[in-house]
């Protein structure tokens, strides 16, 4: 065999243990993809309480990836209504679920929280809940007959 066979066969081993290496014919750099989405159950979202408190269910965000529940992935959370949201940020459960509770801001009227997963699909996941009054925001009555 000659000199250039040799080196040819040597750089031809090279190549294609690095391709190897590298995962050659697989799609990406070996990252998968990350979805955040409201979970599929009691996900939080359109809820009502009164303005300045604590709504009763928490925020629940589902993160996947590629289709399966993810465990440990940072969500953070914001409000864009002057309320407050605990547990911020939150990791993924076993199930993939990360939870906040929201507490309203002072104003009534309808209010946002998101949940954001940095790079994911999905990001960011928007709830809405409506802060009202306990007497609905209805003006008082009439005194009842006898006055106060």
């Amino acid at each position: 065999m000659s000199k250039s066979m040799v080196r040819f066969a040597g750089w031809l081993a090279f190549s294609v243990a690095l391709l190897a290496g590298c995962g050659a014919g697989e799609s990406g750099t070996g990252a998968t993809a990350l979805t955040i989405a409201k979970s599929p159950g009691k996900s939080g979202d359109v809820q009502i309480g009164p303005p300045g408190q604590r709504l009763p269910s928490p925020l629940r965000a589902y993160v996947t990836r590629d289709g399966q529940p993810a465990q440990g992935e940072q969500v953070t959370w914001s409000t864009g209504s002057g309320g407050s949201l605990s547990l911020n940020p939150s990791q993924t459960d076993a199930t993939g679920i990360a939870v906040s509770f929201w507490t309203l801001g002072p104003s009534a009227g309808g209010q946002t929280a998101q949940a954001t997963l940095a790079d994911a699909t999905g990001s960011p996941v928007t709830f809405t809940a409506t802060a009202t009054s306990q007497d609905g925001g209805q003006p008082p009555g009439p005194p009842p007959p006898g006055g106060y």
